[in-house]
């Protein structure tokens, strides 16, 4: 190719520099979408695992329950009670779809907590949780609902929850995703604190945290 003058040289140049240019970002492009699908791939496996040893427990949550012996539940007029409040929250309209456990760990820290303190800090966390869901209008909160249930007070005291989330469509990459938001925030209010997530199935969830003689005096309802 024979050039002409000065500004055929200088767009020669230009064409050039732009066939580079692209071929560069094509690169990085395609090294990109490889990363971004060796990271889905990590994931995925994570997702698995995960799912895998939620199984364990959650056979372990329902053996849990269902191998009481026939003398467990003695107060027939709490067993109907504990039924009624089953089949309550258990209604379709209720949605619940989140079954969470938070734990205090407390090993881990000097703090003496019962109901009270407990309770405080479960509506500390919900306040964030439903600030990262629903934004920072409050008046929006009564989207989301929960059930809870405070256990072992005088040890190792944790709370089970059924939340009724905003989003229906939970698949195994949501429930991950939402553990770590969840660890997150959990941690912010209980420096020592841990979580476990996992989609809400069936009424053994309820018949799990329902378990004790006494579920009734350390349940806590969020307003509705």
């Amino acid at each position: 190719m024979i050039i002409n003058n000065l500004d055929e040289l200088k767009q020669t140049f230009i064409e050039k520099n732009l066939i580079i240019n692209n071929l560069n970002q094509t690169s990085e492009q395609t090294k990109l979408n490889e990363l971004k699908v060796q990271q889905q791939d990590l994931k995925n496996q994570t997702i698995k695992i995960y799912n895998e040893i939620k199984h364990l427990k959650k056979l372990e949550l329902n053996n849990c329950h269902t191998n009481k012996s026939d003398n467990y539940y003695k107060n027939y007029n709490l067993e109907r009670m504990r039924d009624g409040l089953i089949k309550t929250f258990t209604q379709d309209s209720n949605k619940y779809n989140l079954a969470l456990t938070l734990n205090f760990n407390p090993k881990n820290f000097k703090d003496d907590f019962r109901k009270s303190p407990a309770e405080n800090k479960l509506k500390e966390f919900w306040k964030l949780y439903c600030q990262y869901n629903l934004g920072g209008n409050a008046s929006k909160y009564r989207k989301m609902k929960y059930v809870a249930i405070i256990e072992h007070q005088l040890s190792n005291i944790h709370i089970h929850l059924a939340i009724s989330h905003i989003n229906q469509n939970i698949n195994d990459e949501f429930i991950y995703d939402e553990e770590n938001v969840i660890s997150i925030l959990w941690k912010t209010v209980i420096n020592s604190g841990t979580v476990f997530l996992e989609k809400l199935y069936d009424k053994n969830w309820f018949n799990y945290i329902f378990k004790s003689e006494n579920f009734y005096e350390n349940m806590l309802i969020s307003d509705s």
